[in-house]
């Protein structure tokens, strides 16, 4: 269990770094694209701490229990940092670049649920199965950020890696 559990932190770690991509937004230059950058890095940059918390408890982890704990905080991070993406009102400018935002996260937090219920199930196997499914949901996310990345460039918003 313990290589199992390695693999796991390093994959929510990944995940934990490549949600990050978002959280970097600068001033713009626009008083509206400066408060939506505000927002957005208030958003994001609490989840990296929050995030790499949970990745050493899973390292900590001495039962299948403790795992399933970590990887329940990890998908409640996940989609209390939708929630609080879905209460942003975005300029009109990045509406698009904002959903994209939100639809990357909400589709990687499908994954992590995935990985939620086969720790609750306390079977190593399937942990471990579906935490390497996680990596190809770790994928799509780093490119849906890139993605919002660059529409938020775009739009004259800096979005610092």
């Amino acid at each position: 269990m313990m290589r199992g559990v390695r693999s796991l932190r390093a994959l929510l770690l990944a995940a934990a770094a490549t949600a990050l991509i978002a959280g970097g937004t600068g001033c713009g230059g626009d008083g509206e694209n400066d408060e939506y950058a505000d927002e957005i890095q208030g958003v994001v940059e609490p989840l990296d701490s929050e995030l790499r918390e949970i990745g050493d408890t899973v390292t900590g982890s001495r039962s299948i229990e403790e795992v399933a704990k970590a990887v329940n905080a990890f998908e409640a991070e996940i989609a209390e940092t939708v929630d609080e993406l879905e209460a942003i009102d975005p300029p009109p400018d990045v509406e698009e670049a904002h959903e994209l935002l939100i639809g990357a996260f909400t589709a990687f937090n499908r994954a992590v649920m995935k990985l939620s219920k086969a720790a609750e199930s306390g079977s190593a196997t399937a942990i471990i199965a579906t935490a390497e499914q996680l990596q190809a949901a770790t994928r799509r996310l780093r490119t849906q950020l890139s993605e919002a990345e660059q529409r938020l460039q775009d739009a004259g918003i800096e979005v610092a890696e």
